[in-house]
């Protein structure tokens, strides 16, 4: 502005400075509102929310019988190292059985085990 307007008013009419077009808020407009002006949008609100409360008691159920699966699973692994404590206890016994018995028979030595009749 050198020349038309003096340097001392070139301060006034200087515009203010405004904010940039990326920081300005910008507004939203609706696109979709939940306006029921008739009955079919009424039936399709009403059939979205059944489908919503019919998928929530899905999800329910399905979450309900995997615990059971688990419980289930659960209890099949316990039985499952019971009936493995329970072989090798009777292994155990047998073998200090067999173990006992062999002891005797060296004990009494290879006839001890026979009856003899006079």
């Amino acid at each position: 502005m050198a020349g038309l307007v003096p340097e001392s008013l070139a301060d006034i009419l200087v515009p203010p400075a405004s904010k940039p077009a990326a920081q300005r808020n910008k507004r939203r407009i609706v696109t979709e509102g939940r306006v029921i002006s008739g009955d079919e949008i009424l039936k399709g609100l009403m059939e979205r929310e059944k489908a919503s409360a019919e998928k929530d008691r899905r999800d329910a159920q399905r979450a309900l019988e995997a615990d059971e699966r688990k419980m289930m699973k659960d209890q099949e692994e316990i039985e499952k190292m019971k009936r493995k404590e329970e072989r090798v206890e009777k292994r155990l016994a047998r073998e200090q059985e067999q173990k006992k018995k062999a002891d005797e028979k060296m004990d009494r030595g290879k006839l001890a085990n026979k009856k003899f009749t006079k």
